[in-house]
């Protein structure tokens, strides 16, 4: 048979044992080697893509519904550690489903796609946020007009709640803010 070492980042991490003559089973043991140390690598950067996703995802609800527990001095530099400028001055749509029913699984999973489709709707929105807290989606939009943020907000209803057939509330802030006035804009848009 044949024994062949499973390596990431150079340290063995596993062996795949084949039986077999050599001469027959060499070829297609170096091949399924290579194949378990792809789905492995594949696992590892998916993990980490989670996670960072993860760590982003407590950033922004600390930064949009803490009540200042980040202190300024802190705030921009973490958000830029994480890719986001908390400075840049932003607009805030919070969403929330009428009829959630968060407390079942199908209600939770309703939510869950309700956030993959507010993600994907304003992935061509350069610098927009979303962040989710239970059943609420903030939603922080370089600053644009009121007339310009009603259309906005209009248009996610309208595009996110499809496949999950939710019914959408919506809220708008007075005018937005940056940095820590993000938690200001956020309540006012909840009003």
């Amino acid at each position: 048979g044949l024994n062949l070492p499973i390596e990431m980042d150079g340290d063995i991490i596993g062996v795949v044992g084949i039986t077999g003559e050599y001469a027959a089973i060499e070829k297609h043991g170096r091949v399924i080697k290579k194949m378990t140390e792809i789905l492995l690598l594949d696992d590892v950067l998916k993990e980490r893509k989670r996670l960072e996703r993860s760590v982003q995802a407590r950033f922004l609800q600390e930064w949009v519904f803490g009540g200042g527990e980040i202190p300024d001095a802190a705030l921009e530099s973490r958000g830029l550690a994480l890719g986001i400028d908390v400075m840049l001055p932003r607009r805030v749509i919070l969403l929330t489903p009428v009829d959630s029913q968060a407390d079942t699984s199908e209600g939770q999973r309703r939510l869950e796609r309700l956030e993959e489709n507010l993600h994907s709707a304003l992935e061509g929105e350069k610098e927009a946020l979303v962040v989710g807290s239970g059943a609420k989606f903030v939603c922080l939009v370089p600053t644009r007009s009121d007339p310009r943020m009603l259309q906005l907000a209009s248009q996610l209803c309208a595009q996110v709640s499809a496949p999950p057939h939710m019914r959408l509330a919506a809220g708008i802030d007075g005018g937005g803010g940056a940095g820590p006035a993000i938690r200001g804009a956020y309540l006012r848009a909840e009003k």
